[in-house]
């Protein structure tokens, strides 16, 4: 009886094991899979390929969540600032944009002591190129377009931005 018992217990086990073999191997879901990175509080969501698409989670104690094209690449980030460049950012949101390539090209954001919008356009070198947005700094809040030619020259459109150093 004893030997009949052991025997049923192995086959249960085994049976068990290969069962969840299966199941991992053939029954989950094709569609999206989520996996979470403990180390950065990330949850990743991945397409029926197994490509990472979205990554939705924290970073340095702020909300952070990114879309990626089928290559893999970054296409839109939607974030909030940690404070960590000047302290009237922190908690301020953030979307930006990349382009196939995965250069920046777009941030539309708040910023200032006023938490003002700004947005951003950079070229393919990453440098700022047009920046439209109401006066970050002055509380009369004067909305402004600014532009710099390739030379780095700022031609004010309309109104007048200073960026003010860190």
């Amino acid at each position: 009886m004893d030997r009949k018992f052991l025997v049923c217990v192995m086959a249960l086990t085994l049976s068990g094991f290969l069962g969840g073999i299966f199941s991992d191997q053939v029954l989950r879901p094709h569609a999206v899979q989520a996996a979470e990175d403990a180390s950065n509080r990330m949850r990743n969501i991945y397409d029926g390929d197994g490509h990472r698409r979205i990554d939705l989670g924290m970073d340095h104690n702020q909300t952070l969540q990114d879309f990626f094209g089928p290559d893999g690449r970054l296409r839109i980030q939607l974030a909030t600032y940690d404070g960590s460049v000047r302290e009237d950012e922190k908690g301020l949101p953030c979307v930006t944009l990349y382009d196939n390539s995965g250069k920046l090209k777009l941030l539309f954001r708040l910023d200032g002591p006023n938490q003002d919008p700004l947005i951003i356009m950079k070229d393919n070198t990453g440098t700022n190129r047009m920046i439209m947005g109401l006066d970050i700094w002055d509380k009369a809040e004067e909305p402004f377009i600014v532009t710099w030619d390739k030379s780095g020259q700022q031609h004010d459109v309309v109104g007048h931005f200073v960026m003010k150093p860190l």
